[in-house]
């Protein structure tokens, strides 16, 4: 490809040359008396004379110009308008003249919200462990029908935090009468003991071991005496939706159902939002030096999770002429944050997403067409997921750990000065898997699983119109509008993570998303490109991320 452009190049030089050389044949020599300014021979009464040739005469002091001739790209009798231009031709000796180049291969717009909202359903039981003080307020003590209150201040204090309830058992094996286990009751909200871990942790029984005057968790022989301690254990249950049993990690199996049971607690993955691109967006199959920032606001993101602000910021690098190109991407998002608290309102948060490098090249250049292909990388720079209870006690822990690996090809034609083309294919390969840890027994999470991200397949088709082409000299020199389908769909089926009584994974096995994009481009001053535009969703349910989201591109060119 490298050596047809160079051709190509020489190609044109020559035509320019040759049709340069042409005009300067019909040139007469410098100071050459010019053919409408001949006078007729004159006649004299002597013997008839020869008449004199036009250019015959005294040889003239100023040489004609033999050289290579000039040419006036700006002559308009020959070229017509200095000013006008054609957007049509792709062999450009300069990938950076924005005019043309943008107009002959402009952006695709895009569409992508960048992650996909996980789920978490079953039930989750958070344990409070404390050592308190019992006094026998009814009953003999050391029976099983004795009643014992227990004070947990550590500045002592009455014992009316915690109650037994019901009867006790020997679990030390001295006999009956040294009764020293007993069920408990809910401490109350103004005790001194911990009481639940917010909303939507319900109480879930414990129980009070006498442990005399030492500090550990095991019953021990002998009959309890007033001030003497007690390990105190009772725990929380909360319903995350849904339900499941079991232990494994998989696609649709591996000790448990499959994801996406429609009653889950909404998650945020790692980088919700930030996680994983699309190159559609803001994506041309020419290769450039630029600058460019992407903005997009979507308007009530599925889960619940509102609306959410994100930009984009990248830059393209030329680095073979007409040939290859390197682009990086950072996204940053106003959005639903990566920690949260289960059962109070959401937390917003900034969150840097996850960074991108893009590297495309010029499969083939025709006068009317480009197509290229590339690959992008995904580094997973975003933050882990966290879901914490009340207490700040951590629930669910997912650590940011996928690279993933984007090929893609694109490609595009312009049947008209007035008409552009272009798809664009692309996929997304999870190369790894993010780490799950749960908090399924209290004390240090466990890691429960690995969870893997599906692979994508996507594919962007847009046409764009020129509706509006100034001279150089405007500041508004085009006007471009944009109609755009994209379609986004997983290739695979869900995974997810299981263990005990807790599930993580995505709130659809599956999904196939169809978007539609409508915008415009406007090119100033021969270097910037502002694209205003708004997508909306053409399918409902698990397909549809968003009401509409609502999108500004800039791109200056160098």
């Amino acid at each position: 490809m490298f050596a047809i452009s160079r051709i190509a190049l020489l190609f044109c030089f020559c035509v320019c040359a040759a049709t340069s050389a042409k005009g300067q044949l019909f040139d007469p020599p410098s100071g050459a008396p010019s053919p409408g300014n001949l006078q007729a021979p004159v006649q004299l009464n002597t013997a008839p004379q020869v008449p004199v040739a036009p250019f015959d005469g005294p040889p003239s002091s100023q040489q004609p110009n033999l050289g290579p001739p000039s040419l006036d790209p700006f002559d308009a009798d020959r070229f017509g308008d200095a000013n006008a231009f054609g957007n049509q031709d792709f062999d450009f000796s300069d990938s950076g003249a924005t005019r043309e180049s943008f107009s002959s291969a402009p952006t695709i717009m895009g569409d992508s919200p960048g992650g996909v909202v996980k789920g978490l359903r079953g039930s989750i039981t958070l344990r409070r462990q404390i050592t308190a003080q019992g006094f026998n307020l009814s009953g003999t003590p050391g029976t099983p029908g004795a009643v014992v209150g227990f004070d947990a201040s550590p500045f002592g204090g009455s014992p009316s935090d915690v109650f037994t309830t019901g009867l006790g058992t020997d679990v030390s094996g001295d006999g009956l009468t040294n009764v020293d286990t007993f069920s408990i009751a809910e401490p109350l909200p103004t005790s001194d003991a911990p009481g639940s871990f917010g909303p939507g942790f319900n109480f879930d029984g414990g129980t009070a071991t006498y442990v005399g005057s030492g500090g550990g968790t095991t019953a021990v022989n002998g009959l309890y005496t007033d001030g003497e301690n007690w390990f105190l254990d009772y725990g929380y249950t909360a319903n995350l939706g849904g339900s499941g049993s079991g232990s494994g990690s998989g696609s649709g199996g591996g000790g448990g159902s499959g994801s996406g049971s429609g009653n889950e607690q909404p998650v945020p993955g790692p980088g919700i939002a930030v996680r994983r691109i699309k190159i559609a967006e803001n994506y041309s199959p020419d290769v450039r030096d630029r600058l460019y920032l992407n903005y997009s606001f979507f308007n009530n993101f599925q889960g619940n999770l509102g609306d959410i602000s994100r930009v984009i910021m990248g830059m393209e690098r030329v680095l073979f002429e007409d040939l290859v190109s390197i682009e990086y991407r950072l996204p940053v998002a106003g959005t639903f944050g990566s920690t949260q608290t289960l059962g109070e309102a959401e937390r917003r948060a900034l969150e840097i997403g996850n960074a991108s490098a893009i590297l495309k090249t010029i499969l083939l250049r025709g006068q009317d067409y480009i197509w290229a292909a590339g690959l992008g990388v995904s580094v997973p720079l975003a933050s882990d997921t966290s879901l914490r209870a009340s207490n700040d006690e951590e629930i669910l822990r997912v650590e940011n750990e996928t690279f993933h690996i984007q090929p893609f090809t694109g490609l595009l034609y312009r049947p008209s000065d007035q008409w552009a083309v272009q798809g664009l294919l692309q996929f997304d390969f999870a190369a790894g898997a993010d780490s799950v840890f749960a908090n399924i027994g209290g004390g240090v999470l466990p890691e429960i699983g690995q969870f893997s991200d599906s692979t994508l397949g996507s594919l962007d088709i847009a046409a764009t119109r020129t509706m509006f082409q100034g001279d150089r000299t405007d500041i508004l020199q085009e006007w471009l509008v944009n109609l755009e389908l994209h379609y986004l769909a997983t290739m695979e089926e869900s995974d997810f993570v299981m263990r005990d009584n807790i599930t993580y994974e995505n709130l659809a096995d599956n999904f196939n998303i169809l978007n539609l994009t409508v915008g415009s481009h406007f090119v100033f001053n021969n270097d910037l490109v502002l694209s205003p535009g708004i997508s909306v969703p053409l399918r409902d349910g698990t397909d549809k991320q968003f009401d509409y989201e609502a999108l500004v591109q800039l791109n200056y060119f160098r």
